[in-house]
């Protein structure tokens, strides 16, 4: 029997994963049930979702002025292949043995399926469910597979699939300069799809991925110790690696953090090598449980991607009748009698103050795609039944109603949808950045929009994200912080130079010469800077040019100091006057810095970049095809240049041990 129904004129299943796993102790070769593991608070939310979602619908005037309702029959999946198909074998079946009457759901024909949760589920059950054409609509698989009509014709979801998810994680890699992550995933259709995308679309940003780690779909798995324990031995090897990408379920994330933590306290290390970034699917961006006792402090920065959220007042209110009711819950649904027996449990008390805390906790989970689905299948019913009596048993098919979510758009919340041609919802994604705050975590903290459209994020809280600027490169650091002590301490030299400059000593040095080699340096110094942070089409033409011409003028000056010290102890006539005819200071250097710019200027190649349209890499892609040419010849120009000096100060240094 279901875990919870209601009756109506039209029946809708759902499959939900209220467990986590089975037991697979038993190895007995008899067919038999296989007992559900670890209740999900996660799974229950979405439950009583979709609950809530058809009540709503029922009281709307879009059924009520039709005199039509719907009902329910939810099943645990218990995020098993297994125990899904029994619940969808269980809603095939039942077209064929309806007894009439809406007293019971038990019998009436299941005209759409909500569910289920898992991708690797939702194939299995699509292909069951294709053979009758009963519309199966997903709130959270978003494997790429799913999109192929051909294989799929009766399978719909409210989600994008996993090409627009990788597509934005790639985008906020490149845009932050995350050129070298590491990726863990878990074995499966979802795990394979989202590693395969994320891989292909990487590659093409200049995004290395320096491991791939996946780990078993079950934990129970005899094979998933093992794996969480070397995936977590790869990551500390890694050290440099600051940023994973994880396309894995919430208890495998919970595992291989507490898997990270013994091994850096076995290994006498401090707790902070084991921070990293963490950019988080959507199949776990929203579960806080997967920390243990562990705390942001400890792992780092998590970033995680989110489906869409919208108005959830209608559940709140929901969830709060259900608060007051309590312990007193007498509706039909077995699931939620388990959740209120676990609390009492694992409290050991079962006063109403405990389990209003417990049924508060469900308010942290996204459900806007189950109401949508229920919305969508609501209006397909309506669309239908405006032209027919759907009260009388068998006017009403499976097949008309995938027809007609095909055709109806759909409103929720004051806003339209309709799935495009794959069968798909394009809304976007919230990107959310956890954080902590009296030992609580939160998950849902937005701090950024994608925009499927457009391929582009929208900040909603910049501030934010600006702490995740100091892990880009710790090398930017160290060349800024000497960039600028270079350029401090060339401005106090020449600073004392100018006001000693009648004094022996700087007229010995070179006088103006000096000034003019110190102001080389300082342009150097700031040229050095331009080469750090988001580049733009100026900083790409500005830092060769600053850098070129600024290294040549001070090499200028050490040759005319070369030549100086030539002249100087040169006893040859004819090779001394040679040298004092030649001997033109400010003229070598005009005729060095000279050709060093006509160089640039024949051989740069004019870059052309929108950048609000393409990212950081790809800027630095583009511009560096330029600049390779471009730098090429001026480490040409100036290698001829030393290579002068070098042998001027050489010569002169010769003469002057000859002296001595």
């Amino acid at each position: 029997m279901p875990g919870a129904t209601a009756p109506g004129d039209i029946i809708i299943g759902g499959i939900f994963p209220i467990h986590e796993d089975v037991d697979k102790q038993n190895n007995s070769f008899a067919p038999h049930l296989q007992p559900c593991v670890r209740f999900d608070k996660r799974g229950l939310a979405k439950a009583l979702a979709m609950i809530n979602a058809v009540e709503v619908m029922n009281k709307s005037p879009l059924l009520a002025e039709l005199n039509v309702t719907l009902g329910y029959q939810i099943q645990d999946s218990c995020s098993d292949v297994s125990t899904a198909l029994r619940a969808t074998a269980d809603f095939t079946q039942q077209t064929h043995c309806h007894t009439g009457g809406n007293d019971s759901t038990y019998g009436q024909p299941v005209m759409a399926v909500i569910g289920a949760s898992s991708s690797e589920i939702s194939i299995a059950v699509a292909r069951q469910l294709t053979l009758k054409m009963i519309p199966q609509i997903s709130y959270s698989s978003t494997a790429v597979i799913l999109k192929d009509k051909s294989r799929f014709p009766a399978f719909m979801r409210t989600i994008p699939n996993d090409e627009h998810q990788t597509a934005a994680m790639v985008r906020l890699l490149s845009s932050y300069g995350w050129n070298w992550v590491g990726i863990v995933t878990t074995d499966g259709d979802y795990g394979r799809s989202a590693l395969d995308n994320f891989v292909s679309q990487a590659s093409e940003k200049g995004i290395c991925v320096a491991f791939k780690s996946t780990l078993p779909l079950s934990v129970t798995s005899q094979d998933a110790c093992l794996a969480i324990s070397q995936t977590a031995t790869t990551i500390s090897k890694n050290p440099k690696v600051q940023v994973i990408v994880s396309f894995t379920k919430p208890t495998h994330m919970k595992y291989l953090y507490q898997e990270l933590r013994n091994q850096t306290l076995a290994a006498g290390q401090n707790m902070e090598s084991m921070r990293r970034v963490w950019v988080a699917s959507d199949s776990w961006s929203t579960s806080s449980s997967v920390l243990g006792k562990l705390t942001l402090n400890d792992i780092g920065h998590i970033i995680g991607f989110t489906f869409k959220s919208g108005n959830l007042s209608s559940f709140s209110e929901y969830l709060s009748g259900l608060e007051a009711a309590g312990h007193n819950y007498r509706g039909n649904n077995s699931f939620l009698q388990e959740f209120y027996m676990q609390v009492a449990d694992s409290i050991a008390s079962g006063d109403t103050e405990l389990v209003s805390k417990a049924v508060k906790s469900l308010r942290e989970h996204t459900i806007h795609s189950v109401e949508m689905a229920v919305s969508a299948i609501a209006h397909a019913v309506a669309s239908i039944c405006r032209s027919r009596n759907c009260k009388t048993p068998g006017t009403l098919q499976p097949w008309q109603v995938l027809q007609a979510l095909w055709k109806q758009e759909f409103n929720l919340g004051g806003k339209s949808y309709m799935f495009d041609n794959r069968g798909d919802i394009k809304l976007g994604y919230d990107v959310t950045m956890w954080r902590s705050h009296d030992r609580n975590i939160h998950v849902h903290d937005v701090v950024a929009e994608y925009h499927l459209d457009e391929k582009s994020f929208t900040y909603t809280n910049q501030n934010t994200f600006k702490q995740l600027q100091v892990l880009k490169d710790g090398l930017a650091v160290v060349l800024l912080t000497f960039s600028a002590m270079g350029i401090l301490l060339a401005l106090l030299v020449s600073a004392l130079f100018l006001h000693q400059r009648d004094t022996p000593v700087v007229k010995a040095a070179g006088g103006p010469l000096s000034q003019v080699m110190l102001f080389s340096l300082i342009i150097s110094y700031i040229s050095a800077m331009l080469f750090v942070g988001r580049p733009n089409s100026f900083q790409c033409k500005a830092r060769q040019v600053l850098f070129g011409i600024s290294f040549t003028l001070c090499v200028s000056c050490i040759l005319v100091k070369s030549l100086q010290i030539l002249l100087a102890f040169q006893f040859n006539p004819k090779l001394q006057e040679v040298v004092r005819r030649l001997y033109q200071p400010f003229v070598i250097i005009i005729v060095c810095v000279a050709l060093q710019k006509r160089e640039t200027e024949t051989n740069r190649i004019d870059i052309r970049i929108d950048v609000q349209k393409q990212d950081a890499v790809s800027v630095a892609l583009e511009t560096g095809k330029s600049e390779n040419l471009t730098l090429r010849c001026r480490l040409y120009s100036t290698g001829n240049i030393v290579m002068l000096t070098k042998a001027s100060a050489s010569t002169g240094y010769y003469a002057e041990v000859a002296v001595v």
